[in-house]
């Protein structure tokens, strides 16, 4: 499920929000956010959209876990999530190719209320 994310005024489109790989059977679903204009970054307009998108996976779709994988390399992005009532539940050591080198990437989740 694709989301458009936009703001006032005009509805100005910023960014996407969306849930990959549903899985109904165990309930759970991974959530995923790109900010696209850059001079929105940092205003919590991410956090407050993965806010949505989680209460919209709850509370619609009547899932109850909704996770992410963040890279170590991007720190704005943790925030983001954690901000959104995600917690940081492991850390894949050196999982991903972040140019020449590996990184770490954390794995977040929020589980239904």
């Amino acid at each position: 499920m694709f989301f458009a994310i936009e703001i006032d005024p005009g509805r100005q489109h910023v960014g996407n929000v969306w849930l990959a790989a549903i899985d109904r059977r165990h309930g759970k679903a991974e959530l995923r956010v790109i900010i696209g204009e850059r001079n929105r970054l940092g205003r919590g307009v991410g956090s407050q959209a993965l806010d949505l998108a989680a209460r919209y996976a709850f509370d619609a779709l009547h899932l109850h876990r909704v996770y992410a994988y963040v890279l170590a390399i991007n720190p704005r992005a943790r925030r983001a999530f954690e901000k959104a009532g995600f917690v940081v539940e492991g850390v894949l050591r050196d999982d991903r190719r972040a140019g020449d080198d590996y990184t770490d990437v954390f794995v977040l989740g929020r589980i239904a209320s």
